[in-house]
């Protein structure tokens, strides 16, 4: 091969690296969208569900059982709230990791020493599984809460 063949061999290749790098890059960046819009959804719904013990509790305000139930209520309402909490910070993790995904695809080409959006991906991606554990754990707390309220309300009692 003459040099002008390797020169036009290496833009190919170089062309073909970018073509792969862009479609990529447009997969994340749609990831990234989807993300964006689960962390909305899921703010909504996690705030509806502590609203709702809420609006139950103030439908047995004034009864007898409304004083007993009181303490559960408001623990239940409170491991809920961190619920919540730990479901924004899951989804904006989950936002950045995909983000510095896309971003440490699209820099893969080059050799400048550490791949800072690498790291950073999975140190959230991390951070965000743990977040996504403890909603779980918190929805689970705090309807064990909300059940104990309830067997209050009919005469029972909580262990």
């Amino acid at each position: 091969m003459t040099e002008e063949g390797d020169q036009e061999h290496s833009m190919r290749v170089w062309e073909a690296g970018m073509a792969r790098s862009a479609h990529v890059f447009g997969f994340h960046l749609a990831a990234v969208i989807g993300f964006a819009s689960l962390t909305i959804k899921s703010i909504i719904l996690a705030n509806a569900s502590a609203g709702a013990i809420l609006a139950f509790f103030a439908t047995m305000w004034g009864k007898p059982q409304a004083a007993k139930m009181a303490e559960p209520v408001l623990h239940s309402v409170s491991i809920l709230a961190g619920g919540v909490f730990a479901a924004i910070i899951c989804a904006a993790l989950s936002y950045i990791a995909q983000y510095s995904y896309a971003m440490s695809e699209r820099k893969s080409g080059s050799s400048q020493g550490i791949d800072y959006w690498s790291i950073t991906a999975t140190v959230c991606h991390i951070l965000a599984l743990l977040a996504a554990a403890a909603g779980i754990l918190s929805f689970y707390l705090g309807v064990t809460e909300a059940l104990a309220a309830l067997k209050l309300a009919n005469g029972g009692t909580v262990k």
